[in-house]
């Protein structure tokens, strides 16, 4: 899940899902989405409204070897704990990934932990 943190005229507002943060502004998700991209950034005025991605580095994600659970955490502290690139331990997490291991292996996988907004507080 992401979560996005809301500004206006250089005043935060609060943080949360794209719905909770569509709801603080007063505005649609799809404008939360829009009002959170870079170009949209470049433009913030006295009243501007704006939106930002929480950095993904904060999500947690358990290693894995097989069945064992070797570490918890950010995707650049499993890169550096498993002596891979950051790129390597995102790919591990995919759904892509995930098909084509075979049961039973000692392959390496990563599992995102779901976190709530709380967590972010």
């Amino acid at each position: 899940m992401k979560f996005y943190a809301a500004y206006k005229g250089g005043k935060f507002l609060g943080k949360g899902t794209l719905a909770e943060v569509a709801e603080i502004l007063g505005v649609s998700k799809n404008v939360v989405y829009s009002l959170s991209s870079p170009y949209h950034h470049e433009h913030k005025g006295p009243n501007r409204k704006w939106v930002e991605k929480l950095h993904d580095g904060l999500n947690e994600y358990a290693l894995y070897r097989g069945e064992e659970m070797l570490t918890i955490g950010t995707v650049d502290e499993l890169a550096e704990f498993a002596g891979v690139k950051t790129s390597t331990i995102r790919w591990l997490s995919t759904p892509s990934n995930a098909s084509r291991r075979k049961p039973g292996g000692n392959h390496l996988q990563v599992i995102k932990l779901e976190m709530d907004a709380e967590d972010y507080a």
